[in-house]
């Protein structure tokens, strides 16, 4: 309809780009004269409806609308869901005005009231210069868009912390934490949860789960282990030492003990249950498979032998 409206009143335009969500048309002819004489009409009436007319400026991106500028509606606002740990953070550090710093050049108010956090377009969108429908049409997903990448600059991680080992724990862990975080501690699920800034985040969770693990195994152990006895002749022990069973022992856990009583011939060792027994296994495996002999001694040879320390 505006390639024949046009062409009878003026002429055959030269290009027509239809913007559906503007309601409105680019009209690009060849002739510029033509182009001052339309725009002095400033309304055009096509089949009983009124059509404004304004110069395109393709080097802007926009028309000039001067004084009659289209009024646009101002676009919805919207939440967004934060981790509750990271919305506490923020709260707690009062954080709000730093965010709505960041997020005033996207024409952006965020209300951090509660987790599920409103973004509200602020009323300087609409005064904006070269503002058309496509701004108001794409604001919430530029918004959007913003949030979510300052909340990346956020994060928190998780550890297992009981309530005893967090009471053996809390006070290394806070001296390591100091003001960049927040610790949330469930003890229905067993879980400290960590909450900061994403580089301090990066720079304490080793140090903070080394710390919790450490308090978790003491405790662990302190409830949990048992002690296991074996009989052992001195001759054996000393054999099985030369074999690497302090070592093996260390390998298993440095926290697990061995002691060795000459008078009774027992071994004994401490430690949480499977450590204990991988203990047991790996000094049954070494006994059976030790070299042994029988040797046949004289009756006056054993009275002799048995004068001698059994250990040279």
């Amino acid at each position: 309809m505006l390639e024949l409206y046009f062409e009878k009143t003026w002429t055959l335009p030269a290009k027509i780009v239809m913007i559906p969500t503007e309601q409105a048309a680019i009209i690009t002819f060849s002739d510029p004269k033509v182009v001052e004489k339309i725009c002095v009409k400033k309304d055009l009436e096509m089949k009983s409806i009124t059509v404004k007319v304004y110069p395109y400026y393709k080097s802007l991106g926009t028309a000039l609308y001067s004084k009659e500028r289209p009024t646009w509606k101002m676009p919805e606002p919207f939440t967004e869901p934060v981790l509750h740990v990271i919305w506490k953070f923020l709260v707690e550090k009062k954080l709000s005005e730093h965010i709505n710093d960041q997020m005033r050049p996207h024409f952006c108010r965020v209300d951090l009231n509660d987790p599920e956090v409103k973004l509200s377009p602020v009323p300087e969108f609409l005064r904006q210069q070269g503002l058309t429908a496509e701004h108001v049409e794409n604001w919430m997903s530029k918004a959007q868009h913003a949030f979510r990448c300052l909340m990346s600059q956020y994060m928190a991680f998780e550890c297992q912390a009981n309530t005893p080992g967090w009471r053996a724990a809390e006070k290394d862990v806070r001296s390591v934490v100091k003001e960049d975080a927040i610790l949330v501690l469930d003890a229905s699920k067993g879980v400290l949860t960590v909450a900061g800034r994403a580089d301090d985040m990066k720079r304490i969770r080793a140090p903070v789960e080394n710390i919790l693990l450490k308090a978790m195994s003491h405790i662990e152990r302190q409830t949990n282990s048992i002690s296991e006895e074996m009989i052992l002749p001195p001759a054996w022990f000393y054999i099985l030492k030369q074999e690497g069973l302090q070592k093996a022992a260390l390998d298993i856990s440095p926290e697990m003990k061995l002691s060795y009583d000459e008078g009774t011939q027992k071994l004994t060792i401490t430690g949480l249950t499977a450590e204990v027994y991988k203990t047991k296994s790996w000094i049954l495996e070494r006994n059976v498979n030790m070299s042994k002999k029988q040797q046949n001694v004289p009756p006056c040879l054993l009275d002799f032998l048995r004068t001698l320390d059994p250990m040279d």
